[in-house]
């Protein structure tokens, strides 16, 4: 994995701009539902409409790339930038309209980001080395996911969770 990580550094860095991505939005997430009811004041009945809107935007996200076929590093490009501007428009929202856009948009820009990174792997990297490369990355994936989720979780604790939210997001761009 390492030789080949070498010889395909572009390959290798998008793998880690993909796990830094994943690592930041997991992150982000994690304090998703304390934001939602702290800041936003919602009940558990209004986050639950929240998430079934964010299942919403996978099925519109999914339909959308099962009908046009993207570039897979377009596709995971887009998909990046629109989830960050979904989560922005989440974590500076005030009102349960404005997280649901928010949460419409990032959750259908993910779809792209997973589509277009599964589509990518699949074509790049030898089918004898893909799973020891993706189980590689994985691993540091995870561990930087402990990390930073621990990270925000403490700082959450210490600052106001839309503060961590934003912040979060801002590293997501």
């Amino acid at each position: 994995v390492i030789t080949y990580s070498k010889k395909n550094q572009f390959i290798a860095s998008l793998f880690i701009v993909y796990g830094l991505f994943m690592v930041v939005l997991t992150s982000i997430d994690s304090l998703e539902a304390a934001f939602a009811m702290k800041d936003l004041g919602l009940n558990e009945s209004s986050y639950g409409l929240l998430v079934s809107i964010a299942g919403l935007g996978f099925v519109i996200g999914s339909i959308i790339n099962i009908k046009w076929s993207f570039h897979p590093l377009k596709a995971i490009i887009c998909g990046m930038i629109l989830t960050g501007i979904g989560y922005f428009i989440y974590s500076i929202s005030t009102t349960f309209s404005i997280a649901a856009i928010g949460f419409l948009i990032l959750s259908g820009a993910l779809t792209f980001v997973n589509v277009g990174y599964t589509t990518f792997t699949q074509k790049n990297i030898a089918s004898n080395l893909l799973g020891r490369f993706i189980s590689i990355f994985s691993m540091i994936e995870a561990f930087g996911m402990l990390v930073l989720i621990t990270a925000f979780g403490v700082a959450a604790e210490m600052v106001n969770v839309r503060i961590i939210v934003q912040i979060g997001t801002l590293l997501l761009f």
